[in-house]
């Protein structure tokens, strides 16, 4: 199969390229020292070393979008829905407190709802991208422990249902992460992961509406682009990643951290009616 470039992927993609319009990002307090290309790129680099990213003790807005944009843009970079959400300027950056805490889940879920109300699926692939000041991740399994413990606080502050298109019990094939009553794929990033894309100097969760791979699979491009990224991630990392697999084949829960884990693994958490709450 001939894989295609992250350029023939905008012109596969099929949707106007938006104006030079200024990235929307949530609202907090900015570092005002820009990440220069150069650095970028060299931290880009350095992830397909082995080694793992020293952890940053904190960086701002325009930094995590400028490293982020960087890393993705490498020609080698296997996820080409990234390439295209940062091409078309469809990330929206949100930088928030340490990662797990009820502090951070309050505020990512007034972010995230937001971002669903505003984002038009129909203009292109888009994310919502939450960078955490901290803590310093230690582990892989560290880092699983406060994705989980992150997605069951945003749930618990959720007044809304759970998104009706996808199931709410982690061990079920159709299960997605549901917040502001829309179904997100959540990404992790971080310093330790093991996976070479999944790489980066802070602890980041990325949330990627369902609905958008809906629309590319009624419009016939969903597979072919998967089957490109499945063979781009294996010739970026040295080998196949064993958690990868459809929604519908087995549950999306397994992929979130980027950990390989074990067929007896079970996510650690449970979906609660509005009126248990």
């Amino acid at each position: 199969m001939a894989v295609a470039s992250p350029d023939e992927w905008e012109r596969a993609l099929d949707v106007p390229l938006r104006a030079r319009a200024p990235i929307t990002r949530a609202s907090s307090p900015e570092i005002s020292v820009e990440v220069g290309m150069g650095h970028a790129v060299a931290r880009a680099d350095e992830s397909t070393s082995g080694r793992a990213f020293p952890q940053r003790a904190s960086l701002g807005q325009s930094q995590v979008f400028g490293l982020l944009a960087s890393i993705v843009d490498q020609p080698a970079y296997p996820c080409l829905g990234a390439h295209s959400v940062f091409r078309r300027e469809r990330a929206t950056i949100g930088m928030f407190g340490e990662l797990g805490t009820r502090a951070s889940a309050a505020a990512l879920l007034e972010h995230l709802a937001e971002f669903s109300a505003v984002t038009g699926q129909r203009a292109g692939l888009a994310s919502f991208v939450a960078g955490f000041e901290g803590p310093v991740i230690a582990s892989e399994t560290h880092f699983e422990a406060l994705l989980w413990q992150q997605l069951q606080l945003i749930h618990d502050a959720d007044g809304d249902g759970w998104n009706a298109e996808v199931s709410d019990d982690p061990a079920d094939k159709r299960f997605a992460f549901s917040a502001a009553d829309t179904a997100f794929f959540v990404v992790g990033l971080h310093p330790r992961a093991s996976r070479l894309a999944r790489r980066f100097p802070i602890p980041v969760l990325v949330f990627n509406p369902h609905a958008q791979f809906e629309e590319l699979r009624q419009a016939g491009r969903y597979t072919r682009m998967r089957d490109a990224i499945r063979i781009r991630d294996e010739r970026f990392q040295g080998c196949c990643n064993p958690m990868v697999s459809d929604h519908g084949v087995s549950s999306e829960a397994r992929q979130y951290s980027g950990r390989a884990v074990s067929e007896a693994w079970i996510a650690p958490f449970q979906a609660r009616t509005v009126r248990d709450r």
